[in-house]
């Protein structure tokens, strides 16, 4: 079999292995020593000396990543035909070859490798005309030559440490051949091919995101530069939220928080608030919220500041749902500054929410005391209905000249003697609470009409209320 043959099928057993290899690969680092034993196919370039196939031995140490140097020995024995007689001929070489070699990783588990160097020939000849037998060593002659040398192959990675290499070598060759017809034609070169099995000591693992983790144990490949990993070869998520540490714009999370593809915790409506702290959800966009993420409430009224109508209420005022004071007789003022609680709905009241005294002229007009009121089935005043009573001593004194009659009325509750009976004591209240606020007795009049003059219908509680009053009637 020819060298050219030999050399086309180990190519294409070499390529067959790196298809079916599984991704190792060794990365040579300063230190690295290499060993490889297998066999050379050699061609010398001599007519009638056979190819053959030999032991061959490598050794190599590498002083960077991608350069080491190496040193190969083996020994080349074949056979010459056709030998003229007399003539001397070629037994065996032996080259030793001496390069630098250049490491190019070319896929995951191939690198390229080109070589460049010296090669020392050792040439064992047979002489003429020496008889063979026990006296054989005596026809043989050694000599040397020194030349240059070049080699390009592959290293394949089979495990960690183990690899497939195969290289051809082309070597100078400057044979002697002037008096001998045996060496007539012969190339200036000698090829080889060289296939073997190689153990690498001190590799580093294959690491191509540069993690610091061999692309074997690594679970995440392609790890940015300079990200920080874990064991696996997977980026740091110190707060375990999912988010690795150099994605994470909220380090230091809370466990089981729910959180964002930037590693913040998830604020659904957006307030500002994380959901995990967010005490008050959906709130509308827009609305301030305070840190428990419900919308702020200054004046502590209970309603938010969106929907507060009357913002700044003092602390402690009941407020409506619109944030404002309640206003429970509908009078206009705030039942905290009321000082007439139950004023009858239309009447006219003062700041303090009291109704407000109107100026009595030579008439014989009504005048109803809205909010003059009593105990329930009692002629007593009630605080309120007797400050309100009071101001009406202006109204009396505003018209010196005028008598007065105090009437009382009731609601239909009851019967109407009793009735008559509570009206009366009720206006007799009246007066004597304005004697003793300095009104002459003398002009004033008391009646109690009972149920008998209603001015709403009794039928509703509303009218009944209307129906219980007090008129100062002016009289001549």
């Amino acid at each position: 079999m020819t060298l050219s043959v030999r050399l086309r099928s180990a190519g294409s057993l070499f390529a067959l292995a790196i298809g079916a290899a599984p991704l190792f690969a060794q990365t040579p680092q300063a230190g690295t020593v290499e060993v490889n034993a297998g066999v050379r196919v050699s061609d010398v370039g001599i007519k009638n000396f056979s190819t053959v196939t030999s032991p061959t031995g490598l050794l190599g140490l590498y002083l960077h990543r991608n350069f080491a140097v190496e040193a190969e020995i083996s020994s080349a024995n074949g056979r010459v035909t056709n030998t003229p007689a007399g003539v001397r001929s070629l037994s065996s070489y032996t080259p030793i070859h001496l390069r630098g070699v250049f490491s190019i990783p070319v896929q995951e588990q191939v690198e390229l490798l080109l070589g460049v160097g010296a090669v020392r020939n050792e040439q064992r000849w047979l002489q003429p005309n020496i008889p063979l037998g026990a006296n054989t060593s005596q026809g043989v002659r050694k000599f040397s030559e020194y030349s240059w040398a070049t080699m390009i192959g592959a290293r394949l990675g089979l495990t960690d440490n183990v690899a497939f290499r195969a290289a051809v070598t082309v070597d100078g060759s400057q044979f002697e051949a002037a008096d001998n017809l045996l060496f007539n034609g012969k190339r200036s070169t000698n090829i080889g091919g060289q296939f073997g099995v190689s153990y690498l000591f001190n590799t580093k693992p294959k690491d191509a995101d540069g993690d610091g983790v061999a692309d074997k144990n690594d679970k995440c490949a392609n790890t940015p530069a300079g990200v920080a990993v874990d064991a696996t070869g997977c980026p740091l998520d110190s707060d375990r939220d999912g988010v690795a540490d150099y994605q994470d714009k909220c380090a230091n999370t809370p466990a089981g928080v729910t959180v964002d593809s930037t590693g913040c915790p998830v604020d659904s409506d957006k307030d500002g608030v994380a959901d995990y702290l967010d005490k008050c959800a959906n709130t509308p966009a827009g609305v301030k919220v305070d840190a428990t993420g419900c919308p702020m409430d200054s004046d502590g009224d209970g309603v938010d500041d969106g929907s507060d109508r009357c913002p700044n209420t003092p602390r402690g005022v009941k407020v409506n749902a619109t944030g404002c004071p309640l206003d429970s007789d509908g009078d206009g003022v705030a039942d905290d500054a009321d000082r007439c609680p139950n004023t009858p709905a239309g009447t006219r009241v003062d700041a303090s929410g009291c109704p407000i005294p109107v100026a009595v002229a030579d008439t014989a007009k009504s005048i109803v005391l809205e909010g003059v009121s009593f105990r329930t089935g009692s002629a007593a005043l009630t605080p309120s209905g007797r400050t309100i009573l009071l101001r009406a001593v202006t109204l009396i004194q505003a018209s010196p000249n005028v008598r007065f009659e105090i009437g009382g009325h009731t609601d239909n509750t009851g019967s109407a003697r009793a009735n008559t009976r509570l009206s009366l004591a009720r206006a007799t209240t009246v007066k004597n609470t304005l004697v003793a606020a300095g009104v002459d007795a003398g002009r004033l009049d008391v009646k109690g009409y009972g149920p008998s003059a209603p001015r709403a219908n009794n039928r509703t509680a509303a009218g009944r209320g209307l129906n219980r009053r007090v008129e100062l009637k002016p009289i001549r």
